[in-house]
Order: structure tokens, then C-alpha cells, then sequence
């Protein structure tokens, strides 16, 4: 992926609010708008931890996942992909997975931006060599 700094004709617009360093706000992606809305400490990873006792941890740095959301995985929008880390989600016991709460890509959403460009330039044919 190439993500530029553009001045005119942006394909996406990103809006960062400054937060103090234990400050969250609740970051979210306008797929029908093209709009991004993070705070300053979404590009700092944070650890959370799961499980009674909370003996499983997992980081993730929350601009990432976020910018997976651009990529299509907007639950309802297209196919279904979304937050994995929501109960109803087929992946929601993936808690390392990007797009639940971790940091880890899956070939799943390597297959869904397939599926994307699949469907944005029928006729074309679009493949990843190999996942490592």
C-alpha cells in the first residue's frame, strides 16, 4: 500500500485530535465519506489483556487497524468483514489478528482486498504471489 501526503484531490481526508498520553478517544473510519478520525495516541502501540486471569496479551498500534477499514473491511458494506473482535464476528476468538486486537495479518484479509479490486475492475485479474 502507498499512503502520500496530497494537497488537492485526496482519496481519503484524516482528521488527528491531539490527546493527552492516556487519552483515547474512540477512533473511526467514514467508508461512504472517505474520512478517518483518529487521536495522537492511535499511532502508539497498546497492549491489552484477555482471559481470567488476563494471561493472554496482545499489542497493536490502532492507526493500522484502522487503516484496514479503508481497505474494505467495513462490516455490512462490503461482504461482511469488519471488526473481528466483535462477539458476532467468525474471528472473534482471533484476538491476534489485526483486525481484531492484535497485529497479525491473516490471508482472510489479504483475500478480501482481492475481493475489493475483483469488484472495482471486473475483467482484471489481481493475485499475491505469497504471503510470508
Amino acid at each position: 500500500m502507498d499512503v502520500r501526503w496530497v494537497t488537492a484531490k485526496p482519496h481519503w481526508t484524516v482528521y488527528v485530535t491531539k490527546v493527552g498520553k492516556k487519552s483515547v478517544l474512540e477512533s473511526t473510519v467514514g467508508w461512504a465519506v472517505r474520512q478517518i478520525y483518529l487521536d495522537t495516541n492511535d499511532f502508539v502501540e497498546r497492549e491489552e489483556c484477555f482471559g481470567s486471569p488476563k494471561d493472554l496479551c496482545v499489542a497493536q498500534v490502532p492507526v493500522v487497524h484502522e487503516f484496514g477499514h479503508t481497505l474494505g473491511n467495513i462490516g455490512g458494506v462490503h461482504g461482511g468483514a469488519s471488526d473481528e473482535y466483535d462477539e458476532r464476528s467468525l474471528f472473534s476468538g482471533d484476538v491476534a489478528s489485526i483486525m481484531n486486537r492484535g497485529d497479525e495479518l491473516r490471508a482472510r484479509h489479504f483475500n478480501h482486498i482481492l475481493d475489493e479490486l475483483r469488484e472495482t475492475l471486473p475483467d482484471t485479474v489481481f493475485s499475491i504471489g505469497r504471503l510470508q
